[in-house]
């Protein structure tokens, strides 16, 4: 959104997606995807802490909310996502 900050757009994002609230750890990664709505975006992955689980349910774009384990995701819906995870894995085992 307009004069939002990084940290600012990933803390309400969260909040509209997940209903979640939560602080800014570490930028996980960043890379240039294509898209064919939009063309060439630039993914932002952030790693987040949050504060209270017990508020999560599903945002305006989502469908419902679960948990599951790093090792055991469903196939996600978006390969913008999956990168990032794989990302992040890779950062965590590093």
């Amino acid at each position: 959104e307009l004069n939002e900050n990084l940290y600012e757009s990933a803390k309400r994002e969260l909040m509209e997606e997940t209903n979640l609230i939560g602080n800014p750890i570490k930028i996980i990664d960043t890379y240039s995807h294509f898209n064919s709505l939009f063309g060439d975006i630039l993914i932002i992955g952030i790693e987040m802490e949050i504060l209270d689980w017990s508020t999560l349910k599903a945002g305006d774009d989502v469908s419902e909310t679960k948990f599951f384990k790093l090792n055991k995701l469903p196939n996600l819906a978006f390969d913008s996502h999956k990168k990032i995870i794989e990302m992040y894995l890779k950062n965590r085992l590093s």
